[in-house]
């Protein structure tokens, strides 16, 4: 081994100063994994990604997102809840305003499941959750700050469709929003093929 080789290891394995964001993933996924281990899984093993995308695949959507909240610059909240159940199979990953994406993803919850009950247990469909968000973001011309990734599986296939604030949406294979959404984006667009498994 070159000595090249052995100063570059030990430059990788020294620990540098100042706040490290891998800190608090690995904290948040012990914290996961005690969760697990807690609910009866008996390895606790959980697969916690820190990348804020939303992928169609062949048979399903694949959606993660990262716990941090931003303000410009500064990391205001390290263990934010980003992905949001709007029934068990549809849910949204949101980027803005916090307050206003919990309003808007309790209120979407609350109307899909009367959907549901009125009609007598028929699902709801990610598209119905799409266009009812669009609606009324749109009310408010982006006043309500929230941008969201609507994703699921329903009896016509698996769908993600991203709402902006102003009430725009469009049916995507991938998107990323928020923050991050650059990094992930260029990712996305290397790595993306339709029907992925």
């Amino acid at each position: 081994m070159y000595p090249t080789v052995k100063l570059s290891q030990q430059l990788l394995n020294t620990p540098l100063g100042g706040y490290g964001f891998d800190n608090s993933a690995m904290e948040r996924n012990l914290a996961f994994n005690e969760l697990a281990i807690k609910n009866g899984d008996k390895e606790g093993k959980t697969n916690i990604t820190s990348t804020g995308t939303t992928i169609v695949a062949s048979d399903g959507v694949i959606v993660g997102a990262d716990a941090r909240s931003t303000m410009g610059n500064l990391v205001s909240v390290k263990n934010a809840i980003k992905l949001h159940r709007i029934t068990d199979l549809i849910y949204a990953a949101g980027a803005g305003c916090k307050s206003d994406l919990e309003k808007v993803t309790a209120m979407m919850e609350t109307e899909m499941e009367l959907f549901e009950l009125n009609n007598e247990g028929k699902k709801a469909r990610v598209m119905m959750a799409g266009r009812r968000l669009r609606q009324y973001l749109f009310q408010y011309q982006g006043h309500v700050s929230a941008y969201l990734l609507v994703c699921g599986v329903d009896a016509t296939g698996a769908y993600l469709f991203e709402v902006s604030a102003s009430g725009g949406g469009f049916l995507k294979p991938f998107s990323a929003d928020g923050s991050g959404c650059l990094c992930a984006i260029a990712e996305l667009e290397n790595g993306f093929k339709p029907d992925m498994t």
